[in-house]
This record gives C-alpha cells, sequence and structure tokens, in this order.
C-alpha cells in the first residue's frame, strides 16, 4: 500500500508538472499574440502603437548569385543576430528596457531580480555572438534605390517576394515589425513591462517551473529588443523573422552563422524582382 501511495503521488505530480508547464505556454503565448501581432495596433489609455498593416508582399533583397544559390537549394540561410549590421542590435532596446523598469518598479523588489537576470542573460549571449537567435531580413520598400544598392550587390541583385500574409499564417508572432522612433520604441518597452509584470507571477507562485519561465522570457524578451533599431536604419523598413531553432536540428547552438530554413516553410516565392 505504501509503495501505491508514493506512486501515485509521483504520477500527480508529474500530472501538475505538465499542467504548470501548460499554462506556462499559455500565458506566454497570450502576452506574445498582445505584443507582437504586426496587424494589431497596441492599445492603452487610448494611445495606438503607429503600425501599418501586413504588406502584401515582403521582399529579401541580395545579390544574383546569392538569389541562385536560395532558389537552388530551396532554402534560406537566416543569420544569426549578433552578426547583423547594426552594432546595437539589442543593446539598443535592453538599455531603454531596464530604465523602464527601473522607473516603474524598486530595484530591491524581489520581481525585479528575476527580470535582470534574463536581460543580462540576453545581453551577454549577443556580445559573445552565435547565441542561438536567428533572423531573416524583409522590407516592404521594394523601390528603395538605398536599399538596393545597399543590399542588392550596388543594385545588380534581386529581390525575392514572399507573400507577407503566407509568413503570417505559419510564424505569427515570430515575425516582427522593426520599430525605429522613439515614440514607438518607448510604446512598446511600456508594454513589454506591463506583460512582464503579470508574468512574473508565474516564476514567483511556481517554483518548478523557472527554468521554463526563464527560457520563455529570453525568447520573448529577445524578440522584442530585437525589434527595435535606430533611428538611421528606418529606411530599411524592416520586417524580421526571429527564430530559435529546435534541439532536434543536430547543431550546438554556439557553432554556426546561419540556420537554414526550407523555402516551403516562407510559403513558397511569391515574386522575384531583377
Amino acid at each position: 500500500m505504501v509503495e501505491a501511495s508514493v506512486s501515485l503521488t509521483t504520477a500527480t505530480r508529474a500530472y501538475m508538472d505538465d499542467l504548470m508547464k501548460d499554462e506556462v505556454d499559455r500565458l506566454f503565448g497570450v502576452a506574445e499574440e498582445r505584443l507582437f501581432r504586426p496587424y494589431v495596433p497596441i492599445l492603452a489609455a487610448g494611445e495606438v502603437l503607429r503600425t501599418q498593416p501586413l504588406p502584401e508582399v515582403l521582399w529579401h533583397v541580395t545579390s544574383a548569385e546569392a538569389c541562385r544559390k536560395i532558389l537552388e537549394s530551396r532554402q534560406m540561410l537566416l543569420s544569426d543576430l549578433s552578426t547583423m549590421n547594426d552594432p546595437l542590435e539589442i543593446k539598443l532596446g535592453a538599455k531603454k528596457l531596464l530604465a523602464r523598469l527601473r522607473s516603474q518598479m524598486a530595484l530591491d523588489c524581489p520581481d525585479f531580480k528575476p527580470f535582470l537576470s534574463v536581460l543580462n542573460d540576453v545581453v551577454r549571449s549577443v556580445s559573445r555572438g552565435c547565441q542561438g537567435l536567428y533572423c531573416h531580413s524583409l522590407t516592404s520598400e521594394i523601390e528603395n534605390c538605398r536599399l538596393w544598392r545597399q543590399y542588392g550587390d550596388d543594385g545588380k541583385g534581386c529581390a525575392i517576394g514572399f507573400r507577407g500574409n503566407d509568413l503570417f499564417q505559419r510564424w505569427d508572432t515570430r515575425l516582427v515589425r522593426v520599430l525605429y522612433s522613439k515614440e514607438d520604441h518607448d510604446t512598446l518597452l511600456r508594454h513589454f513591462v506591463e506583460e512582464y509584470l503579470g508574468l512574473v507571477t508565474v516564476y514567483r507562485e511556481w517554483s518548478d517551473q523557472r527554468e521554463q519561465w526563464s527560457h520563455r522570457m529570453g525568447s520573448f524578451m529577445s524578440r522584442a529588443l530585437s525589434s527595435l533599431k535606430r533611428t538611421s536604419f528606418a529606411w530599411e523598413q524592416e520586417w524580421r523573422l526571429v527564430l530559435e531553432p529546435v534541439a532536434s536540428s543536430g547543431v550546438p547552438q554556439g557553432q554556426r552563422p546561419c540556420y537554414p530554413v526550407p523555402l516551403e516553410d516562407f510559403g513558397g516565392v511569391s515574386e522575384l524582382k531583377v
């Protein structure tokens, strides 16, 4: 009878663990939808985050040789976020986010410590490079000559178009619009802090799920920070697909600068421009 009782307790515990894991995933999923769905304006006290409709086509501008390799291999190579062209990637948003949270929370508050730990991990991993967060850059401004000069082999390259709705249907909140203005940065970060203060209740109440919470919070935070860039890059009008490779990819994080994704996962090529 004692063994049966222990077995039941273990099974019950495992069942409760699964329930809590599901609840952590659900809570983060709701927060990610509110913050990242590109076609939904953020509303708060009458304030609207300036947004734009999901573009009909999003473009990847590249050289003719790179375009040929993409079409022949039938895959896109996503770049590690630490290799992007802005040296202040992530760090810009991290600095602003930390200041925002400090203004809303006492530094000795217990809820500040898990936030600071995850933020430090995210910034440190980007600084080291190959942190396991991969990004694919797209644009809605295909007629921008500066874009062709910078990324399209000085105007001699190609642009591969993907239907915006196909991308959204496949990737949902992993497709984020990059924000450039101080006002948009402040609005996004203010809402991020509000979401964080709600999610931290999971950290306080479910001690057994803290590792999962930290992983999901790191992903959530990285996606928010990767959507913020300096005003000087506004001409790019960038949209980003931000992914974390699954463990089954067989390649340990930190050992490659690119991550391949089949073209089919982009919905296939919609248009080509040369």
